[in-house]
This record gives structure tokens, C-alpha cells and sequence, in this order.
């Protein structure tokens, strides 16, 4: 899915894809049954594996339920693996690399000099370390996401019929915006996806995140 912009990286940026290490659970009616469907769709015959099992706060933002044990093992893979300028996620993993980047920020985990983070989702984990996220995070950090992104992409059988606090904010990756001082935002015209299906909209992503 990263195709073009691998090659645009070349040999020129050295990077590593860490698979999440967790089994996605395939049990029915639970918040992450219909990922499970598109990646089995997608993927068919691979293993579904995640970074930790989803959950929903109070607002029906997205919240993990063992987000320090995975933190913790995200870190653990960043020394043994590292080191690393920065890191780059999409969806879940662009939540995790935000709250890497807030760890990085407040001094424990390890630096980083940048984030990018693709199509991220409302922070319901900011509650859940509200000590990561006392004040704006001065870690350069670029948003990309789809103006057609909603809060309940993926998730829309799950949350059908369910409110879902948006605090006036169409778009719910603007909550991440708000984490950090002064980010890069780059808007696509498309959904949550990794690559916009334009190809001029591709390369221009590709540019902004090179």
C-alpha cells in the first residue's frame, strides 16, 4: 500500500515495519470484528494481527485496553531495533505514534525528532495518560488525513445508533492536530486510506512526507 512511497524513499531512508504483535481476536460483536473483515478481504490467508484490542470511552473515542503493556512493547522494539529518527503510522498505528511521540516529549521513551501520523482517530487515549498530555507536544509532526474521514470509520456497526462527541470538530483527526504545537497537515480529498487514489494527490503526499 506504501509501494510508491517506499521507492521515492530508495536507499536513501532506512526504515522498518513493526507488525503489530497481537492476534486480532475473531469473536462477533466486538469493536474490532469489522477490521477484521477488510483485512481478511485484503489479505487473505495472512495473519490479522493488531497492536491491542480496542475500546470506547464515555465521548466513543477510541481507547486500547492495554495501551502501557503495549507501549512498553513498542519501546522495547524501538531500543532493541533502533535507533530510529522518527516514526510513521497510519490509523491505530498513527495513534500509537502519536502517544510515542508524547512519551519522546516528556522524557520516557525514547527521542524522537518527528511523527507522522495517517489517518489518526479521535484520542480517547489522551485521557487514558492524561500525564502525556499536559501541554502541546513540541515534537515536529505531520497529520495527514481524508476529507472524507468520519469517527466511526471502521467501526460503524459497532457505534450504529451511538453518540459520538465531536466538540464541534467535523473532521476527528483536528483533536490530534490540537495535541501538538504548531503541526503540518496535509488533507487528501479521499477517506481513510493509505494512499489517496489520485495519483497527483499520491505524489504530492509522497513529497510532503519526504
Amino acid at each position: 500500500q506504501f509501494a510508491r512511497l517506499f521507492e521515492r524513499w530508495g536507499k536513501e531512508i532506512d526504515f522498518l515495519v513493526m507488525e503489530g504483535p497481537k492476534s486480532c481476536p475473531n469473536r462477533p460483536r466486538i469493536a474490532t470484528s469489522e477490521a477484521l473483515e477488510v483485512m481478511t478481504q485484503f489479505y487473505p490467508g495472512k495473519p490479522t494481527m493488531m497492536y491491542d484490542e480496542l475500546s470506547f470511552d464515555d465521548k466513543n473515542w477510541r481507547c486500547y485496553k492495554k495501551h502501557h503493556d503495549t507501549l512498553f512493547w513498542l519501546q522495547s522494539m524501538i531500543k532493541k531495533c533502533g535507533p530510529f529518527d522518527g516514526v510513521f503510522g497510519f490509523s491505530t498505528g498513527a495513534n500509537f505514534a502519536v502517544m510515542l511521540a508524547a512519551q519522546s516529549y516528556c522524557g520516557v521513551g525514547k527521542g524522537l525528532s518527528f511523527v507522522v501520523a495517517m489517518s489518526p482517530q479521535a484520542p480517547g487515549y489522551k485521557d487514558q495518560a492524561p500525564e502525556l498530555f499536559a501541554q502541546p507536544l513540541m515534537v515536529p509532526a505531520l497529520i495527514i488525513r481524508g476529507e472524507q474521514e468520519e469517527y466511526d470509520d471502521g467501526v460503524k456497526r459497532f457505534l450504529r445508533g451511538k453518540h459520538v462527541e465531536t466538540f464541534g470538530e467535523r473532521m476527528p483527526s483536528e483533536h490530534v492536530v490540537k495535541l501538538f504545537k504548531d503541526p503540518a497537515v496535509f488533507t487528501h480529498p479521499d477517506g481513510p486510506r493509505p494512499m489517496p487514489v489520485k495519483l497527483q494527490d499520491q505524489d504530492e503526499l509522497v513529497e510532503r512526507i519526504t
